[in-house]
C-alpha cells in the first residue's frame, strides 16, 4: 500500500510505521502521522478531531466523539 502502515493488533507500535513517521499529506507542514508525546502535532489526531476539509473519515460524520478524541490524545501523549 502507498502508506505502508501495519495496524494489526499483534504488531508492536514501534513496527507499525506510524509513530514518528512524517505524514504523507499532512494537515500542517512537517506533521508526523503520530508525533509521540504531542497529540496536537499528530496528523491522525488533527484529522479525527476537526471538521475541516481534512476530516477522517471524510463522510457520514456529524457527531464528535469527544471521549474517543480524548482517549486518542491521551494515548499519543503517553508515547515517548
Amino acid at each position: 500500500t502507498p502508506f505502508n502502515i501495519d495496524l494489526r493488533y499483534s504488531t508492536p507500535v514501534a513496527q507499525m510505521n506510524l509513530v514518528g513517521v512524517p505524514a504523507q499529506a499532512p494537515t500542517s507542514p512537517g506533521a508526523a502521522r503520530i508525533a509521540p508525546g504531542s497529540h496536537a502535532t499528530s496528523d491522525l489526531w488533527r484529522r479525527v478531531s476537526n471538521y475541516d476539509g481534512n476530516r477522517m473519515p471524510p463522510r457520514a460524520t456529524t457527531i464528535t466523539d469527544e471521549q474517543g478524541i480524548k482517549l486518542l490524545a491521551d494515548w499519543i501523549d503517553s508515547l515517548r
